[in-house]
């Protein structure tokens, strides 16, 4: 499971999402929505992704994963060779669609844990080029390649999502 220091787990996450990961055996990661906190840890919003049992055909356009609230099989994290610490940015969106490689990818219905949102995070910094532009571009082909989604499709419709990757 992870979680990042200045974000908090919830009474019953990690319960809740190894339940839902021994009922779903062919599930590689299981996310969750999360509640907003600035840097005092007053609630200043919510994150409400796009849920579902399968979201890879989303993972294709975008992101659906909040980093700190996934739980994921170790198994498919040591065949996928973890996060690519040649990345400065986006490792975990290049992790999701390598996973999503080998397995559903799950987003809970229900909110687990409280993200700190801030101005100096790293992912509101990234730049629209760079080494972990070519690796999300190359996962999304092959995710799409993989699920039948025809890759150009999947860009185009990217790029037209108002929050999409290639938009950023």
């Amino acid at each position: 499971a992870r979680l990042d220091a200045d974000d908090v787990s919830l009474p019953g996450r990690f319960d809740r999402q190894k339940r839902y990961l021994d009922a779903n055996p062919t599930a590689v990661v299981v996310g969750s929505g999360a509640y907003l906190i600035d840097e005092t840890g007053r609630e200043v919003g919510f994150n409400a992704p796009e849920f579902g049992p399968d979201v890879r055909r989303r993972l294709v356009r975008r992101n659906q994963i909040m980093h700190p609230s996934v739980m994921f099989r170790r198994s498919t994290y040591e065949m996928t060779s973890g996060y690519n610490a040649r990345l400065t940015r986006m490792q975990d969106y290049d992790l999701w669609l390598r996973m999503a490689l080998h397995g559903p990818i799950a987003v809970l219905d229900e909110r687990l844990i409280r993200y700190r949102v801030h101005p100096s995070q790293a992912s509101r910094s990234a730049k629209p080029t760079g080494d972990h532009v070519s690796a999300i571009v190359r996962g999304q082909r092959e995710l799409a390649s993989m699920l039948g989604t025809p890759t150009a499709i999947a860009l185009v419709e990217a790029a037209q999502q108002p929050d999409g990757y290639l938009n950023s």
